[in-house]
């Protein structure tokens, strides 16, 4: 990609020291867009809550429990 002329202008109206300011910028951009395209992707469940599916359900879950009758 060809850096635009603007771009070069501006650098060059610098000084010699605040050139090696904006590089220094430039490659803490490059960085921070190198950490962020390594980054894992989040999960929908980040703590792992359902990882490896249900594993148990009790044999009489789909009975009403005791006292609860009222509410159905």
């Amino acid at each position: 990609m060809a850096i635009p002329a603007s771009i070069l202008k501006d650098l060059e109206a610098l000084t010699a020291e605040d050139q090696l300011k904006a590089q220094g910028y430039i490659r803490s951009l490059l960085r921070q867009a190198r950490r962020d395209s390594e980054a894992p992707s989040r999960h929908e469940f980040p703590l792992g809550i359902w990882n490896g599916g249900l594993l148990y359900m009790s044999d009489d879950f789909n009975e009403t429990p005791e006292g609860f009758e009222d509410y159905l």
